[in-house]
């Protein structure tokens, strides 16, 4: 399995994929600063508050891109075969994948979170706009669910056996299913429910934009302040659906790529 994974990483490290994801991936947030003015001068509350969850898009977009890469990848040349072959077996094939997206998406996804508001406070402070301890829970439940979305990818990419169809499946899957719900809700008043929508990007939406919002005389003048304190039920749900359901992901994952034929 060591030989796999040190095979995948070298892969991935020479992959043009890779580049083209964290071009993207860098794109998007020069694109998230340039709607702010004076994007520099901000501080770490603000920037949660004016970039209404739009820093999380280029984080999903290079979950997505990496991940359907490295599991899907190999399905073409049939390399999954060759390891196979040569006496590895089908749990090794498939974990090492498992392991090394993961290693590649998930720190990443943590940088994006932190890095961005974490240097603009070194800078200029924290600001009074929401309270930075119910922040950090929040980007820790949405983490989460970052979880949840890479392993729905793993999921996709194995039953679709393919890079590229496993990418385009694994976006409309995400992308749908929060405008599913919504679309059914304002069109014919259906409430699908949280349950529904955790398996999808609007929980993630939920987590990290600022909505529930106030009036608070600070410094000598009125200041907007937003509250971000999480409900326990629904950091609960959360914590529970995205394990659940990312572990579930994988499982069902695994048990299908046991069982496929590998032609």
């Amino acid at each position: 399995m060591q030989n796999i994974i040190k095979a995948l990483q070298y892969q991935t490290k020479r992959d043009n994929v890779t580049y083209y994801a964290f071009f993207a991936l860098i794109l998007g947030y020069l694109l998230v600063f340039s709607d702010f003015n004076g994007a520099l001068n901000l501080t770490g509350s603000e920037y949660f508050s004016y970039s209404q969850a739009t820093f999380c898009i280029p984080v999903v977009m290079f979950i997505i891109i990496i991940t359907t890469r490295i599991c899907g990848w190999d399905y073409a040349d049939k390399t999954m075969n060759y390891e196979i072959l040569i006496g590895h077996n089908r749990k090794e094939v498939f974990f090492s994948r498992i392991w090394v997206s993961f290693l590649w998406c998930m720190p990443i996804a943590v940088l994006g979170f932190i890095l961005p508001p974490f240097v603009l406070s070194l800078i200029n402070g924290w600001g009074i706009r929401m309270d930075m301890g119910d922040m950090i829970l929040r980007c820790a439940l949405s983490i989460l669910v970052i979880f949840r979305m890479y392993c729905e990818c793993v999921l996709l990419t194995f039953l679709t056996k393919s890079c590229y169809i496993g990418l385009l499946v694994s976006f409309l899957f995400i992308e749908m299913g929060g405008t599913v719900p919504m679309w059914l809700e304002e069109i014919g008043g259906i409430k699908v429910g949280n349950f529904v929508t955790a398996f999808s990007m609007a929980n993630f939406v939920d987590l990290v934009t600022p909505v529930k919002y106030g009036w608070e005389y600070i410094n000598g003048k009125d200041e907007m302040v937003f509250d971000m304190t999480v409900d326990p039920s629904f950091a609960a749900a959360t914590i529970i659906v995205s394990l659940v359901a990312g572990i579930g992901c994988i499982l069902i994952s695994y048990l299908y790529f046991r069982k496929s034929d590998m032609k």
